[in-house]
């Protein structure tokens, strides 16, 4: 259950639980809903942020080559 909260603790920025996590046999359970757009805050990056040809040091190594 340490890792289930962890998680919901990470997202707490992106969406809300609505509901406690649950255990069930082998299964956890951990419902959420996501906030509106203009409140959500990224914690972590996409892939697509990470590979963005935008950034200007990809910008620099793609002029160096």
């Amino acid at each position: 259950m340490d890792l289930i909260n962890r998680i919901r603790n990470d997202l707490a920025t992106m969406g809300n639980a609505d509901m406690e996590p649950k255990l069930v046999g082998k299964s956890i359970t951990l419902t959420m809903s996501p906030l509106p757009a203009q409140k959500r805050k990224r914690k972590f990056s996409s892939p697509k942020e990470l590979s963005s040809p935008d950034k200007p040091t990809d910008k620099l190594q793609n002029e160096n080559h």
